[in-house]
């Protein structure tokens, strides 16, 4: 698990108290209240905290006290809230699903999974152990892997099967596939009239 204090630390370095309403631009982010059992949607507050909470994903980053309330990650509940958004917003919606199914998952590192003293001498700390992957697919699992899809006027799916949790040298590539996604999605599309319509 990540140390909250250290990614704390980040997002008051980045953001500061800069709080939702005095964007530029309308945001909204979600978590999991595990109190409630509810999606949690942040339109107002502290930029950083609402960041916080919708980026703590179970097993990964400590959760989020808020109050009498325990927030991890919304994608627990809801991992592509374009349902939320076609509710708030009255323009068009412009989805981007960056899940990774599960016929990525390479299965050999489960049949003879190393302990984890093993796994950083072979390793380093360059990577991830196996259970990082399977806790983050566990925390965003869905029956429906298309789900909220066919709420979004434009649906960008980034091809990212060879990128992995954590992996910051991919950072680049990453870019590159959602621009080429992104392309693909807009081909044949008029903006005007998507923005637009008569």
């Amino acid at each position: 698990m990540v140390k909250g204090a250290r990614v704390n630390a980040r997002l008051k370095e980045h953001f500061g108290e800069a709080e939702i309403g005095d964007l530029h631009l309308p945001f909204f982010c979600t978590s999991t209240n595990l109190t409630s059992g509810a999606t949690r949607i942040h339109r107002e507050g502290l930029l950083r905290h609402a960041l916080r909470a919708t980026i703590s994903l179970p097993g990964i980053l400590p959760p989020v006290v808020d109050g009498q309330d325990l927030l991890v990650d919304g994608a627990v509940l809801n991992n592509f809230p374009a349902d939320i958004m076609r509710d708030m917003h009255r323009g068009f919606v412009i989805g981007s699903d960056v899940t990774r199914q599960p016929e990525n998952m390479d299965l050999a590192e489960f049949r003879d999974p190393p302990g984890f003293f093993r796994w950083v001498f072979n390793n380093g700390f360059s990577s991830p152990p196996p259970i990082a992957g399977l806790l983050m697919r566990t925390a965003t699992i869905r029956a429906d892997t298309k789900f909220g899809h066919d709420m979004a006027d434009v649906l960008v799916l980034p091809q990212l099967a060879d990128v992995q949790l954590r992996d910051w040298d991919a950072y680049d590539e990453t870019v590159e596939a959602g621009y080429v996604a992104t392309m693909k999605a807009f081909e044949g599309k008029k903006i005007k009239e998507l923005c637009c319509p008569a």
